[in-house]
């Protein structure tokens, strides 16, 4: 109670006290810092599978302090459906082991090391032909055999996209 005592008795001026009301606690909701799922871009593309949190690395003081990235396995589709890779990621870029399909109707099935197909890897032509060997930022570049329309396999180091000096394999 508050107010005015006297001999042990309150005053007239009594008022009963309002109980304190506690602030009320506001908690930050909970951000996973990896999950999977599915997201649709604003051009129709989507992306299906693995993400995990990243610090931002943007200057800008108003800009997100953490962003999600593409990480783990996941596959990504353009719009129209004709262009999708299906693999690793790693912070958002297609890394190890994958697969894409272009447009053009090619194909690339192997090692993948920052959005580049990198390492050991099958790339099909659309009239069937394809390459199978070593690959280096994107090019056709090592030892490996390059089968062509014939059925006709030829093995040698290529480099940068060329075969100079390849012979025919032969076949057992």
């Amino acid at each position: 109670y508050i107010g005015d005592w006297s001999s042990d008795v309150c005053s007239s001026d009594l008022k009963k006290a309002a109980a304190a009301e506690p602030e009320p606690v506001v908690e930050e909701p909970v951000v996973p810092e990896s999950g999977s799922g599915t997201y649709i871009y604003p051009d129709g593309a989507r992306y299906e599978g693995e993400w995990q949190m990243f610090d931002s690395q943007s200057e800008d003081p108003d800009a997100p302090k953490k962003i999600i990235k593409r990480h783990g396995q996941g596959k990504f589709i353009e719009a129209d459906g004709q262009q999708w890779y299906e693999g690793n990621w790693s912070a958002d870029a297609m890394d190890g082991q994958g697969a894409m399909n272009f447009r053009s109707g090619c194909r690339y099935d192997g090692d993948w090391q920052a959005n580049s197909y990198h390492g050991s890897g099958k790339y099909t032509f659309p009239d069937g032909t394809f390459y199978e060997g070593q690959m280096h930022n994107n090019m056709i570049h090592g030892e490996g055999v390059y089968v062509d329309s014939t059925g006709r396999p030829w093995k040698g180091t290529f480099y940068n996209n060329s075969g100079p000096g390849l012979t025919e394999a032969l076949k057992r």
